[in-house]
């Protein structure tokens, strides 16, 4: 009897000394001991003594210490704004050949309208890689006066047909998502082709773009001035003309081809547009001015599609918006169309930025997207098969719930399903949404920003929120291409 007493009282001893042992290691790993009990001191400097560290002899209440330095776990990094780089390899030889022209085509929704995003893309790779010049420009633009990158004015006489407007029959849409005629075709009728599986979706999503209203004046005329916003659009440099032959009436006649006249600082020419095709480019310049002006005696039969104004060596940036577009409406311009053009541009890299217009708060399954941006990509890759071709997702956006402005829980669905068609075409995306910040990112560009990077619509960025985009979007492009230089 009295030695099991002596066992168990030795026992408890080796468990009290065992506790005061463990004591500070259990202080500093439990939130309940360490916030209503104080620890001791003399376990810890054993341990500093026995590993020769040097004690601070300052008498500190550790609980104190502890609560401080406990800090919650960090938040899991954000998913990639890629999915990867596959496909862009044309355009990253083209960058190191450093030969020739390299040129981009920036497709994309109101988000890209007025050169946003694009000017900023295209001035970072021209002062890298050389190159002058705006890219393909319009003959008319209701915008016009909001870009920065152009000074471009016309006549207000022009008709313009764009992608998602009202259409003549047999008149062919350009590069540009359209075309611009000198006078109205008489009895215009609606031959707009659209996807039948789209229309539900896009009716909901978008609005027609109103009817140009048009003035009576006689001249049909644009000029385009170079800017000193940017180095490399300072000036003019060589400039060709896009156009297609007369298209013939409902009789079969078909008007006489138009001409134009130019004017460039000293110079002053004129040309007769007497192209056969669909498609025909007429260079006008082969040196800088400082302003272009053109003159048309066209009739209203003949398409213009835009000018190009470029250097011939380095980068250029065709900025090809199209207001309303979630990106479905590309296929309105055939295949053969955009191969057209290919053949005289000569693309290394097609971007296209959509996904804003496809947005919907209340929707959870955007299998109907997928399917559209999927055969739009099917599209692209025919209509421009040696170019390399980058996805873009869209950016945040903001919402109004009654009083608040929260973020749109779309956005994220959108952009996995553009992430998953570019994987499966193994082509490259980027997503502004992620790289951004990701949720409510918009909210803080528009209400916290001074000046502000987006504006009060919680939907388009404005300028400088644009120029913060656009140096996203190039970080993006050249981190692979810098690693394998």
């Amino acid at each position: 009897m009295e030695r099991s007493s002596f066992r168990s009282a030795w026992g408890i001893l080796l468990m009290t000394a065992v506790f005061l042992l463990l004591y500070p290691l259990l202080h500093r790993q439990s939130g309940v001991l360490s916030q209503h009990f104080r620890n001791y001191n003399f376990f810890q400097r054993f341990l500093q003594d026995s590993s020769e560290m040097t004690v601070d002899t300052l008498q500190v209440d550790t609980s104190v210490v502890v609560k401080d330095t406990v800090k919650a776990p960090p938040p899991p990094p954000p998913p990639p704004a890629y999915a990867g780089k596959a496909g862009l390899e044309t355009f990253y030889d083209a960058l190191r050949s450093g030969k020739g022209q390299i040129r981009v085509a920036y497709f994309g929704d109101s988000a890209i309208e007025g050169d946003l995003i694009c000017q900023t893309l295209r001035d970072s790779l021209q002062q890298r890689f050389g190159g002058s010049g705006v890219g393909l420009v319009p003959i008319s633009s209701p915008i016009r006066g909001f870009r920065r990158s152009i000074r471009h004015n016309t006549s207000t006489n022009w008709y313009r047909r764009m992608l998602g407007q009202k259409n003549w029959p047999g008149y062919p849409l350009g590069i540009l998502g359209g075309y611009f005629l000198a006078g109205k075709p008489p009895q215009a009728e609606d031959s707009l082709t659209v996807d039948s599986t789209l229309l539900n979706k896009d009716s909901l999503l978008i609005a027609e773009e109103p009817e140009d209203d048009p003035s009576e004046e006689e001249d049909f005329w644009v000029t385009y001035r170079g800017v000193n916003l940017f180095s490399g659009l300072r000036m003019v440099p060589r400039a060709r003309l896009f156009y297609s032959a007369p298209i013939p009436d409902s009789t079969g006649h078909t008007a006489p081809s138009g001409s134009l006249d130019i004017a460039a600082g000293d110079r002053k020419a004129h040309f007769e547009l007497n192209g056969k095709a669909t498609v025909n480019q007429l260079w006008l310049l082969d040196s800088t001015v400082r302003q272009l002006s053109l003159t048309f005696d066209v009739p209203y039969s003949q398409p213009l599609f835009g000018i190009s104004l470029e250097s011939s060596q380095g980068v250029i940036v065709d900025n090809i918006p199209s207001r309303g577009n979630s990106g479905g409406r590309l296929l309105q311009v055939p295949y053969y169309r955009y191969n057209n053009f290919d053949s005289l541009l000569d693309y290394e890299l097609v971007i296209l930025q959509f996904g804003l217009n496809a947005l919907a708060p209340e929707l959870e399954d955007f299998s109907w997207y997928k399917s559209e941006i999927n055969r739009t990509v099917r599209h692209i890759k025919q209509s421009f098969p040696n170019a390399s071709i980058l996805l873009i997702g869209p950016t945040d956006r903001g919402i109004k719930e009654e009083a608040e402005v929260v973020a749109d829980p779309s956005v994220p669905l959108v952009t996995q399903v553009m992430r998953e068609v570019a994987e499966q075409h193994k082509i490259g995306f980027f997503s502004f949404y992620e790289a951004m910040g990701g949720s409510g990112t918009i909210i803080d560009w528009a209400d916290n920003k001074e000046p502000r990077w987006a504006n009060l619509d919680y939907t388009h960025l404005s300028f400088p929120g644009a120029h913060a985009a656009g140096k996203m979007l190039l970080r993006y492009l050249l981190k692979d291409f810098d690693q394998q230089q």
